[in-house]
């Protein structure tokens, strides 16, 4: 055997042998008497010295010494070892004690309710949180000693959604248990509390469902919000359904969610059988395809409106549009005017879109005699105006000729009367240009392009300049304007009416006319400001109409159509004007052109 096979046993006995040999060779060197005697011992095989035996005991003591000293060195690393694995044993065993403590303290104190449900080896209820009391208005002890006590306290018509929930066969076979289901308690005051099922199985070792645990949270508050938003869901498809105006309403995937009786009767097509729709369904009735309508602009940014609107125009989050939609009323046709609007939410966040229409064939066709009438008073003007003017020039010009030729002959009334003559004359050749102008300026249409104002006004300034140095009248304008869209000689003729306004009657006390720029979230706004003699609260609006003169006019010169006209082109722009008396003298109009042309 091998040293390095010998064990600690084997050692200690070869020790030991050889400790005997050694004994026995001091014995034979002694004589009989005794006395030590020098001699030879020989072995076979082999000699043995008794050096060589010492040596030889020697190297085996120091074997045997350092196989203990190993063998102790590795006890002892093995002994920490393993109280390092009892003091991490008795770590993890404390956290997870702590660990069990600190979720049973969170699962008694959670509003939720927590409970384990054995199958086996019993049904019983091994734990319930102390929260079930503010539920059903029983404590755990009472789950505890009845493992049936859910079942009397369920509403009826639950019973047989418990039973899915305390069936074992419910989770047997993969099945997966009922997702969230909500169940109602019967408390002993009567009062109904809904909560809603988190349940889970628990598997043994073997996979075998022994228990369920369950988290039931109290859902009451918000059952009884969805009541009340269904009620007044209800309540406004109930509006909705006897709005006077066509009306439907769409999600967010487009299908419709509302179809009111007046669409109804708009497009021969029940509720019954739109509801529900997407694709674009609700275009067919109207255009006898799928395709988007307005309704489906509220979800789009910068599209083109569809071709078949002959009027579309936006203002904040609404489109209007106006059309003539031949399928409507089983083939008859209607003129339309239609309001599309976005739904949000409470958070903002857009959740539909509403379509409201109305047939405004009645007033199409009462707009068409407003027409038909408005072009034969415009030609009856335009005669009348021509028929009136040519002798009104005819009188002025004789006049002018008696006044001058025959000066010295007349008296001092009768030069007199030649020069009213000619003033009424001027004052009737320029009313009639004014009326002119004024149903030009309504029948003309506008054209719409991109410009700086500030040009516009640099022209008015030009036009004007002579009269403001004569009367030595100040002149502020702005630095600069950033371009707009509108009709640039309509523009012109608003300022050019506004400062001859404010030079006419400003009086004498006029010294500064200011032209001014600003915009707002709908128009752009210019505006005319002197410190002449002012306008009176009252008289506001008043100016604004046909032959309307400021009593601060009488006697200048004026034929009381230039504001009127101011308007016309601000209603054209879809705009508006108004006029704002200065905090002790002067006067501010305004003319408002819209931003969204």
């Amino acid at each position: 055997m091998k040293d390095g096979e010998k064990t600690k046993e084997d050692l200690i006995r070869e020790l030991a042998r050889l400790r005997r040999r050694v004994a026995e060779l001091e014995t034979m060197q002694k004589d009989p008497d005794g006395v030590n005697e020098p001699c030879e011992v020989s072995f076979m095989p082999r000699h043995i010295t008794r050096i060589e035996i010492e040596e030889d005991l020697r190297r085996n003591q120091a074997y045997l010494e350092r196989i203990v000293a190993e063998r102790t060195t590795e006890l002892e690393r093995i002994n920490r070892k393993l109280q390092q694995e009892i003091v991490e044993r008795r770590k993890v065993e404390d956290a997870l004690r702590k660990s069990e403590e600190r979720y049973r303290r969170l699962a008694e104190n959670a509003p939720d309710v927590v409970y384990r449900y054995e199958f086996l080896p019993r049904r019983r209820f091994t734990f319930v949180s102390p929260s079930v009391i503010r539920i059903t208005g029983c404590s755990p002890e009472e789950y505890y000693a009845d493992a049936d006590l859910p079942f009397k306290l369920v509403h009826p018509d639950d019973t047989v959604l418990l039973e899915c929930i305390y069936r074992r066969e419910t989770f047997l076979d993969g099945v997966p248990p009922l997702c969230l289901p909500e169940l109602r308690w019967i408390r002993e005051d009567g009062t109904i509390v809904w909560t809603e099922e988190h349940t889970a199985p628990i598997l043994d070792e073997g996979g075998n469902i022994i228990a369920i645990e369950t988290i039931s949270r109290n859902i009451t508050q918000r059952k009884k919000a969805e009541e009340a938003l269904q009620i007044a869901h209800q309540k406004l498809l109930g509006i909705i359904e006897f709005l006077p105006d066509a009306t439907l309403v769409i999600d967010n995937e487009r299908r419709v969610i509302a179809w009111n009786k007046a669409i109804e009767i708009m497009t021969g097509i029940p509720k019954e059988d739109i509801l529900g729709r997407g694709d674009h369904a609700y275009a067919v009735p109207f255009y006898g395809d799928t395709r988007p309508m307005l309704i489906d602009m509220v979800f789009e940014t910068d599209v083109e409106f569809p071709h078949e609107y002959d009027f579309v125009r936006k203002k904040g989050n609404t489109i209007y549009a106006e059309a003539f939609v031949p399928q409507t009323y089983l083939g008859e046709g209607a003129y339309l005017w239609i309001m599309a609007s976005p739904l949000f939410n409470d958070s903002g966040h857009l959740i539909g879109a509403i379509e409201s229409i109305r047939d405004i064939t009645e007033h199409k066709v009462m707009e068409q005699e407003v027409r038909k009438n408005a072009e034969k008073i415009k030609l009856f003007a335009y005669s009348v105006s021509h028929d009136l003017k040519s002798p009104i020039i005819g009188i002025n010009g004789l006049t002018r000729l008696l006044h001058r030729q025959y000066s010295p002959v007349l008296n001092e009334k009768g030069r007199t009367y030649c020069e009213q003559i000619l003033k009424a004359s001027e004052q009737a050749s320029a009313l009639i240009e004014e009326i002119n102008e004024y149903i030009k300026t309504k029948e003309i249409p506008v054209h719409y392009e991109e410009f700086k104002p500030i040009e516009v006004i640099q022209m008015v300034r030009d036009e004007f300049d002579a009269l403001l140095s004569i009367r030595q009248i100040n002149w502020i304008q702005p630095e600069s304007t950033p371009s707009i869209k509108a009709d640039r000689m309509s523009l012109l003729r608003v300022l050019r009416n506004l400062v001859d306004n404010a030079l006419k009657y400003g009086g004498p006390e006029l010294t500064e006319i200011r032209i001014g720029y600003e915009e707002s979230d709908e128009y752009h706004i210019f505006s005319v400001t002197d410190d002449g003699v002012g306008i009176r609260d009252a008289d506001c609006e008043r100016v604004f109409g046909l032959f309307q003169r400021n009593v601060t006019a009488r006697g200048v010169e004026g034929t009381g159509l230039g504001l009127a006209i101011v308007k016309e082109i601000a209603e054209k722009h879809h705009g508006k004007v108004s006029a704002k008396p200065g905090p002790k003298k002067g006067v501010t109009f305004s003319c408002c052109f819209s931003r969204g042309l």
